[in-house]
C-alpha cells in the first residue's frame, strides 16, 4: 500500500505542476484514465479549461513535495552506484604491502578521493629470538 501511496503522490505533484491531467499523463508515460483514477479526494477543484488546487490540495501539495523529495534524497543515499566512502583498514604483512598495496595506492585514491586508508602491518613477531 506504501508504494502505491507514493505513486498517487507523485502523480498529484505533477498534474498541479504541469496544469492538468493530460500533461501529467504525458510527463508519467501514462494513460490519461490513469491518472484521474490516482486522484480520489477533493484536492483540486477542475473545469473544463484548468485544474486548480482547493485548499487541502494545497496544504497536502506542499507537504508531498518535501516528503518526495527527502524519499528521493534517501533513496540516492543508498543507491547501489554511489561509490563506498569511509575508512579502509588494511592489515597486512609489511612484504604484501609494498609488493601488491602500495602500487594501487594512486589508484584507489584516484577512484575513490571520500575515502581514507589505513595500513598496519600484521607480520607475526619473532619468538625464536
Amino acid at each position: 500500500m506504501r508504494s502505491s501511496m507514493f505513486k498517487y503522490m507523485s502523480i498529484f505533484v505533477q498534474v498541479v505542476e504541469q496544469g492538468g491531467f493530460a500533461k501529467a499523463a504525458d510527463v508519467l508515460h501514462l494513460h490519461r484514465p490513469a491518472v484521474t483514477k490516482a486522484m480520489g479526494v477533493k484536492l483540486l477543484k477542475r473545469t473544463t479549461r484548468k485544474v486548480s488546487l482547493t485548499d487541502e490540495g494545497d496544504a497536502f501539495y506542499q507537504r508531498t513535495k518535501i516528503l518526495l523529495g527527502d524519499v528521493d534524497d534517501i533513496m540516492t543515499s543508498f543507491s547501489p552506484t554511489r561509490p563506498p566512502r569511509g575508512k579502509l583498514r588494511v592489515n597486512a604483512p609489511l612484504s604484501l604491502a609494498h609488493s601488491v598495496l602500495v602500487p594501487a595506492l594512486n589508484d584507489f585514491q584516484s577512484r575513490y578521493p571520500d575515502n581514507g586508508l589505513s595500513l598496519k602491518d600484521c607480520n607475526p613477531v619473532s619468538s625464536n629470538r
